[in-house]
């Protein structure tokens, strides 16, 4: 429903509303140019530390652009990540975006795997389905 106007959805749901946070959601996940890799080859490029506005529209945003090569290949992935300095310290965020980053090499390493058996962190055992 990408045609529908945002303010019109929050309208037709009339959420309760508080200036202190966004009225439908707070954890945004962004892709651009988010291909469907024909191989599971995708390099992870590393989490780069962001320009800090001194402000966040979400109370996290992780936002991951996917590069291809010059012949068109999967690339490498590119990750920011965005977040209230009111609800997460710098070493909380910087633990959430490592884990995020294990678990897309969690799941180019072993494209068979379910969701539910992706792991987000080293040491964390793999889940049976």
């Amino acid at each position: 429903h990408q045609d529908l106007p945002f303010a019109d959805l929050v309208a037709a749901l009339n959420p309760p509303r508080s200036p202190s946070h966004h009225p439908l959601f707070q954890v945004m996940l962004s892709l651009r140019d988010a291909h469907q890799p024909t191989e599971p080859s995708l390099e992870l490029a590393r989490w780069e530390e962001a320009v800090h506005t001194g402000t966040a529209v979400y109370d996290l945003h992780i936002e991951v652009t996917a590069h291809r090569d010059p012949d068109g290949r999967p690339g490498a992935l590119e990750g920011t990540l965005g977040y209230s300095t009111d609800l997460f310290d710098q070493g909380t965020a910087e633990r959430i975006a490592r884990a995020y980053e294990h678990l897309l090499a969690s799941a180019v390493t072993d494209p068979s795997l379910t969701l539910s058996s992706l792991r987000s962190h080293p040491n964390e055992p793999r889940r049976r389905p």
